[in-house]
């Protein structure tokens, strides 16, 4: 589904794609984040089911040249290095 969606980003018209991972789905983060997604925003109690946190991840096509992509989110970068 990420293959599909990124394949449909061109550098003229959308050049990036957001979207929300629950903080408990580690294996949903270090998917999208092996699909080139970097966490830049947690979004606090974000669900209304369980006002749990978000992390909100964004993929840009490598032409986007603004500078606005964050810091990676050291929990999802601490969870990859002790896999």
């Amino acid at each position: 589904m990420a293959v599909k969606l990124i394949g449909k980003l061109s550098s003229h018209r959308r050049t990036r794609i957001t979207l929300e991972v629950r903080e408990t789905n580690l294996s949903g983060q270090v998917f999208f984040r092996n699909q080139g997604f970097k966490a830049i925003r947690v979004l606090r109690s974000f669900y209304d089911d369980s006002n749990e946190d978000a992390y909100l991840m964004q993929y840009k096509l490598p032409s986007d040249t603004d500078e606005d992509f964050e810091e990676t989110i050291n929990r999802i970068a601490q969870y990859e290095e002790n896999a």
